[in-house]
């Protein structure tokens, strides 16, 4: 872009030019006096823009050929002079009228629009005193005594000529700064305005070089534009930026940042029902694309009106595979019932147990929790006596098959619910009326988690385990679950939601949030972010702490590609 000379004075006896015009190469672009700058965008209809910044430019127009600063005509008067009229189309501040450098034309006059016609004296030459010239003269350039506002000029060029050259070599400065900006996106409200004129070093405007920049974002403007998970079609987005006044503007892309909406096939309908006959846990595979490189966020939908009674914890402990109990009428076995910690009271216990051949029955109960040592603080005990009113009604167990070692989640309820003690959470006794049962216990991943085992008649007093469990078995714990109420100053999600990695093993899951849907659907969100490598299979993992059926409405990834 070239910059104007301004100072262009000139003597009035001579006329002659002291400085020379040139026109800017970016010219402005005016519709009816309104200053353009344009810009087209293109983006997929589900994209997420979470960043977008232009740079929008806005100087003054300075030196501006006619062509540029409006419309124009032309005719030849009397005395073989051409009259040029250029029509700003709404009123704008002049200060100087010049031809560019190398043209052969020169400016007679210049007169102002006063609403009617144009105006005498003519605002070019000022009148001076002295006898006329008889030679006609021009001058290159013609500055007048001061700035002046009209909506058009009538600039008189010595000769007849051509308006198609006398638009391109005549220029017109404007001396003023763009003023009143509004940034458009496809002839829609404003997404951006700066009222008043342009100040460098004022509301985010910068001077860089020659420019006047200011960054400006419009990323929310075009999410709510995009961001249709079921549109895969690119758009198309006119953006426009004026100024109601002439200047020169530009606009261009400085920075975005994207994501991508995409849906999961959930199967006919559009939903998928997840029905949990108890506590646990179902997967849904995503669709994600293979160049997906990370998933930042995935968007879930979820419907369901479910039972205030929780399960907890609603998966594991695993089971090991190193130790069991056999249970029997002179055999019973107790463990702590830690998981209970969150509830309130507690309505039942859940115990995996498989009865031998001949089947079994079984009841649990309650006992109270005995601390051990001097300020203990009922984080560790021994079974104490029962609680009252805590002794499930017997349940029968059908034989399991020959061969068959797999076991299942027994309900053991109560005849009304237990209050729990956070500070000294009961104990779980398990006692076999009849046959013989076997009890698997569980692995946990750390010493702390293990919840102690200890073994005896079924009235008592109950051991310790072998000293080997002490040693080679810390990690070996029981395996039992609390059902019950939550706490009503703390209210535990009937469901939560996390992402896994399919095929990993162990598998390897990335953060639960909790989910609480209602009855029409509620809108859930797991944060991310998991970075993905080429063929990465990823499961969307639904995991209950009651029974109820799960109605899956909508499943959005949103991932990234770079």
């Amino acid at each position: 872009m070239a910059a104007a000379t301004s100072d262009t004075r000139y003597t009035k006896e001579a006329k002659t030019p002291i400085a020379r015009v040139v026109a800017r190469e970016a010219r402005p672009v005016v519709a009816n006096g309104v200053a353009l700058a344009e810009l087209d965008l293109e983006l997929p209809g589900n994209a997420l823009v979470r960043a977008f910044e232009l740079r929008l430019q806005a100087d003054r127009a300075s030196w501006t050929l006619l062509d540029a600063a409006g419309q124009t005509r032309a005719q030849v008067e009397s005395e073989g002079d051409t009259a040029v009229v250029v029509e700003f189309g709404t009123p704008c501040t002049v200060s100087a009228v010049g031809v560019i450098e190398g043209s052969n034309i020169e400016i007679f006059s210049v007169r102002i629009w006063d609403g009617t016609k144009f105006a005498d004296p003519p605002l070019f030459p000022e009148s001076f005193a002295g006898p006329p010239s008889p030679v006609r003269t021009g001058v290159k350039v013609a500055r007048f005594p001061a700035e002046v506002r009209t909506e058009r000029l009538q600039i008189v060029v010595l000769g007849d000529v051509q308006s198609s050259i006398a638009e391109r070599q005549v220029a017109v400065e404007f001396p003023s700064a763009p003023a009143d900006l509004e940034l458009r996106i496809n002839d829609g409200p404003p997404v951006f305005t700066h009222p008043g004129p342009v100040e460098s070093g004022r509301n985010g405007w910068l001077l860089k070089g020659e420019r006047t920049l200011k960054t400006v974002s419009i990323a929310s403007a075009l999410s709510k534009l995009t961001s249709d998970p079921a549109n895969l079609t690119s758009l198309k987005f006119h953006l426009t930026l004026s100024a109601r006044s002439v200047g020169v503007l530009a606009l261009e892309v400085l920075s975005q940042d994207l994501g991508y909406l995409i849906p999961t096939d959930l199967g006919p309908g559009g939903t998928r029902a997840l029905v949990f006959d108890a506590e646990g846990m179902q997967s849904i595979a995503l669709d994600l694309p293979s160049d997906a490189k990370r998933l930042d966020e995935l968007r879930v939908t979820l419907a369901a009106n479910l039972p205030r009674e929780r399960v907890l914890p609603p998966l594991g402990p695993a089971r090991a595979g190193e130790a069991e109990l056999l249970l029997d009428a002179q055999r019973s076995a107790v463990t702590r019932l830690q998981s209970a910690a969150p509830l309130a009271e507690i309505t039942a216990v859940r115990v995996p147990l498989r009865a031998g051949s001949a089947g079994a029955e079984v009841r649990v109960m309650l006992l109270s929790n005995v601390p051990v040592g001097e300020g203990d603080t009922g984080d560790t005990g021994e079974p104490g006596a029962a609680i009252d009113g805590a002794i499930s009604k017997p349940v029968n167990i059908e034989p399991g098959l020959t061969g068959d070692s797999s076991d299942s989640w027994l309900t053991f309820a109560f005849p009304v619910p237990v209050p729990v003690k956070a500070e000294s959470l009961p104990w779980v006794a398990v006692q076999v009326a009849r046959g013989s049962v076997t009890w698997y216990l569980a692995a946990f991943a750390a010493l702390s988690e293990a919840m102690p085992v200890r073994r005896g008649p079924p009235v008592g007093p109950f051991v310790a385990l072998p000293g080997v469990f002490a040693t080679q078995l810390a990690h070996v714990g029981g395996r039992v679950r609390a059902v019950g109420h939550a706490k009503a100053e703390a209210p535990l999600a009937p469901l939560s939601i996390d992402v896994a990695v399919a095929g990993a093993d162990p598998l390897v899951s990335f953060g639960p949030s909790d989910a609480t849907p209602t009855a029409k659907g509620s809108a859930l969100v797991w944060p991310g972010p998991l970075r993905l490598t080429a063929g990465t299979k990823v499961d969307l993992r639904v995991t209950s702490r009651v029974t109820g059926t799960v109605t899956v409405k909508q499943v959005v990834s949103v991932i990234s590609k770079t």
